[in-house]
């Protein structure tokens, strides 16, 4: 399925990517590394309560490379066990810089000034799953006002339990350190190849998080060096997965076009120019 590409929609999208190259070339302000961005306004907000997770969207021209960025992984605590896996697989091991607990995030948080530190020191940040919504309160506004640097939730492990222990004996000796009166444990373990599989669609796909109070989404769909065959795929990937229903409940959020009240494209140096008009 395809929004844009072979409508009546799509001459209007190029002649706008067109016309947004040419007035930042014209007013000096072209370069190449600089973001696209799709502003979608829809006919009111996406969610009922924020919830501060970023939603990956899957785009066929991919934005980044993993090599490019500097991570921070937030783990439940104690974090050693993740942070052993993780040292022995050298994909990881090289692209996770720092591996902070969340109790060493506590305490780090208590002193502005090292907070700042790594809001500027890292690109992105991960957080184990479990401990995700403690994180707007420890890292407050400078992280989430505007979502300007918004922790990605991964799993370290893929969802594993034990349904059966024949052993009676072996399930009383765990039950008595996990405290479960059920037969099926919960194992506490980390996959490092799982968490690479994550971190490279976060870093080479782009994202959205909706909010509760308002109606516009701003979605990286590429950059200015991206031809407009590109970006034009890019943006119908986008749409396709906010508008229909089949990749709920992540996606599929906005349930068509016609909850869409306007669609531009802008960068950060550039006027917002009209992709879809709406009103036709």
């Amino acid at each position: 399925m395809t929004i844009l590409i072979n409508s009546p929609h799509e001459d209007q999208s190029i002649k706008s990517i067109t016309s947004l190259k040419e007035y930042l070339q014209k007013n000096q302000k072209f370069n190449p590394n600089d973001p696209v961005f799709l502003i979608i306004t829809t006919e009111k907000p996406l969610i009922k309560k924020n919830d501060y997770i970023p939603r990956i969207i899957p785009l066929p021209h991919k934005l980044s490379s993993t090599g490019s960025k500097s991570i921070l992984l937030i783990t439940k605590d104690p974090s050693t066990v993740f942070r052993s896996e993780l040292s022995k697989n050298p994909k990881t091991q090289e692209l996770i810089k720092e591996i902070y607990s969340l109790k060493k995030l506590k305490s780090i948080s208590r002193n502005s000034k090292r907070l700042k530190n790594i809001f500027n020191e890292f690109d992105l940040i991960l957080a184990d799953h479990r401990i995700n919504h403690f994180l707007p309160d420890i890292l407050g506004t400078m992280f989430y006002v505007k979502h300007k640097k918004v922790p990605f939730t991964v799993q370290l492990a893929k969802p594993s339990i034990i349904k059966s222990i024949k052993s009676k004996s072996k399930l009383n000796q765990i039950n008595k350190h996990k405290n479960h009166d059920s037969k099926v444990i919960k194992l506490e373990k980390c996959d490092s190849n799982y968490v690479l599989k994550q971190l490279k669609s976060i870093v080479k796909n782009s994202f959205f998080i909706p909010n509760e109070n308002g109606n516009c989404l701003s979605v990286k769909i590429g950059y200015l060096s991206f031809t407009d065959k590109k970006l034009i795929e890019n943006i119908d990937a986008t749409l396709e997965y906010l508008c229909t229903s089949k990749f709920k409940p992540v996606g599929g959020l906005i349930n068509g076009l016609k909850n869409i009240k306007s669609l531009n494209i802008k960068t950060s140096e550039s006027i917002a120019l009209p992709i879809i008009n709406t009103a036709n």
